[in-house]
């Protein structure tokens, strides 16, 4: 009976040794997460809270409908408010971002 003896190798260092320099170098000048805090009251306890971005905004018509059209660029250049919205409570909290 033969046995081979096989030094493992750690698992970090394989995958540093796959990765390209240029790759690791454009991993280092990643911009930071800016991470912002929006807090509100009023809501009913344990209900689900929607986060949304404002990107416009519309007028209800006579009959209480509205419309929005939403340019799809504008989801990603333009956020200017931030929404809480209760989804039982109906409470709207909303906050401006910081330009």
């Amino acid at each position: 009976m033969f046995t081979d003896i096989v030094h493992a190798v750690r698992r970090e260092q394989a995958i540093a040794d796959v990765q390209s320099p240029s790759t690791m170098r454009r991993a280092r000048h990643r911009p930071t997460d800016q991470l912002i805090e929006v807090t509100g009251s009023g809501f009913v306890p344990g209900e689900d809270v929607t986060v949304a971005l404002s990107v416009s905004s519309a007028e209800g018509s006579a009959d209480g409908s509205a419309r929005a059209v939403i340019d799809m660029s504008q989801l990603v250049d333009h956020r200017s408010e931030i929404l809480l919205i209760g989804r039982v409570s109906g409470v709207i909290v909303t906050e401006s971002l910081p330009s």
